[in-house]
């Protein structure tokens, strides 16, 4: 299946692609992403419930760079248990806090 772009409506103030669609931002592209994204941007997409216009311009570096150094220094595919012991947060009961406030460690 080959890729196929369309874009929005005039009125649309926000991106609200079709079911099967992702929104993506020419910029994007211009730096780099190609389309269909990587198998890995596709996991991370769907592990964390977001899609590409939901990173932030940090985090998507953070994957790309990821990706980058799996790929030229580790000589492997980007791997998504090594991406999960490099970049995971949890959240914890804070000390001293009330027993129903937990924040992000």
């Amino acid at each position: 299946m080959r890729p196929e772009w369309i874009t929005p409506a005039a009125d649309h103030r926000e991106p609200r692609p079709p079911k099967g669609y992702v929104a993506s931002f020419a910029k994007y592209h211009r730096h780099g992403l190609g389309a269909p994204p990587s198998r890995f941007m596709r996991v991370l997409c769907h592990h964390y419930g977001v899609e590409l216009q939901h990173f932030s311009p940090n985090a998507f570096t953070a994957a790309v760079v990821f990706a980058a150094v799996c790929e030229g220094y580790l000589g492997m595919m980007p791997h998504w248990d090594l991406w999960l012991q490099l970049y995971r947060g949890e959240l914890f009961n804070a000390p001293g806090g009330s027993a129903g406030v937990r924040k992000p460690v």
